[in-house]
């Protein structure tokens, strides 16, 4: 097992944490390395640039927090119906648009912060938002925005050339513009 940590026996006390951290490795598939660790609840990527595919992700049906950080991923991977993610970490990438994250009914924190992205799209399905960051983005403009049904109480948006903002219905919330 070279060139990454893996905590699964590193348990405290009364925790059941399983976790498999890469950080800045020479893999470049972890299909097989995930086919034998099934039961994996964190898992953090960084600096993993050489993986092609990161859609074996979605097999791992106990994972709860991902992070893809400083991958360059252009696409996010598709999740599963009813997954129990809910800590999506995807900063620092290549991502042009907000991924379609209806199958996360459960994701309470999202950091798409440092990517490229250009419009607000498929929020309004993640009613369990606690925590949004869309800082250093492509933003220019927020036609309507709404998150009436949502725990959503921290937004993030510093960094993004924002000219125009029509319609913000925010209900204490903590929100950093610039």
């Amino acid at each position: 097992m070279d060139n990454f940590m893996d905590n699964k026996d590193k348990r405290k006390k009364g925790n059941n944490k399983r976790e498999l951290c890469l950080f800045y490795s020479k893999i470049i598939s972890f299909e097989k390395l995930l086919f034998t660790k099934q039961n994996i609840r964190t898992l953090i990527i960084i600096g993993q640039r050489d993986i092609g595919s990161f859609n074996a992700v979605s097999q791992l049906m106990e994972l709860q927090e991902l992070w893809i950080v400083e991958c360059g991923i252009k696409d996010v991977p598709r999740f599963k119906e009813n997954c129990l993610l809910k800590k999506l970490y995807l900063y620092s990438n290549e991502i042009r648009c907000i991924p379609n994250l209806e199958a996360c009914s459960h994701l309470n924190i999202l950091y798409l912060s440092g990517n490229n992205i250009h419009k607000l799209e498929n929020l309004d399905t993640l009613t369990w938002l606690q925590e949004l960051n869309l800082a250093n983005n492509k933003l220019e403009r927020i036609n309507k925005m709404s998150w009436r049904k949502s725990e959503l109480c921290n937004l993030n948006l510093a960094g993004n050339p924002l000219c125009f903002i029509r319609y913000l219905r925010i209900h204490y919330m903590e929100i950093a513009l610039w």
